[in-house]
């Protein structure tokens, strides 16, 4: 199981970075992972890794709550109608995966707008007051699309200026905080469960990928 969960964390690494956007039909279609550019080097077999060990994906998320994987799967067709397009053109102007993206959607929000926190965050990606006025992405949070552009922002600036490449920290440090995460080990980061939540969207977004096949 650990060697599984590397794996899946080496298919999230060669998800990170795409190519420009391939144009979909309307807002129902997302660019589907096999177009996505292999920069780390890696062997793309992660691809067909979720195809053929779909019963390991859920093994892994097992420990998941039952209702919010109920959730999130009723949740992605709808965010993928919605904003499909949008996460595609937003993704490629940050050098992320769209897959990725689509999923923090899912992850923070469940796709709604007028989500707030516990501890303050709100809109679709779930960002804080405090980190958005370090964005250069201003306007309401409570727009969905605002907020999907704020979102990506932070992610590619916990890449870019805090370093982190590795997608595991990133997402960590993304729910987190950027300084709370400087101390994680793998098996922190193998036991996420905001990690385990992304990668099982992320999956299910493959899978699901025929039904806005372009």
């Amino acid at each position: 199981m650990k060697k599984f969960f590397m794996v899946a964390l080496v298919f999230l690494n060669i998800a990170f970075v795409v190519t420009p956007a391939i144009v979909g039909r309307s807002n129902a279609s997302i660019t589907p992972l096999e177009k996505t550019r292999n920069v780390f080097g890696l062997p793309d077999a992660s691809i067909g890794m979720l195809d053929a060990d779909y019963q390991k994906i859920i093994t892994l998320t097992s420990t998941l709550d039952v209702e919010w994987q109920r959730s999130a799967l009723k949740a992605i067709p709808r965010v993928i109608k919605q904003y499909g397009s949008y996460v595609d053109e937003v993704a490629s102007e940050f050098n992320l995966t769209p897959h990725l993206l689509a999923a923090g959607i899912v992850v923070e929000s469940l796709g709604n707008p007028y989500a707030v926190s516990r501890h303050g965050a709100r809109g679709c990606m779930q960002t804080m007051p405090a980190t958005e006025k370090d964005l250069v992405t201003k306007g309401d949070p409570f727009n969905c699309r605002t907020n999907i552009r704020q979102g990506a922002e932070y992610l590619a600036q916990l890449r870019d200026r805090y370093g982190y490449k590795d997608t595991s920290m990133m997402l960590a440090a993304y729910v987190d905080g950027p300084q709370g995460v400087q101390a994680y080990t793998r098996d922190n980061l193998n036991n996420h469960e905001y990690i385990k939540k992304i990668l099982f969207v992320m999956f299910h977004i493959h899978r699901m990928h025929n039904t806005y096949v372009h």
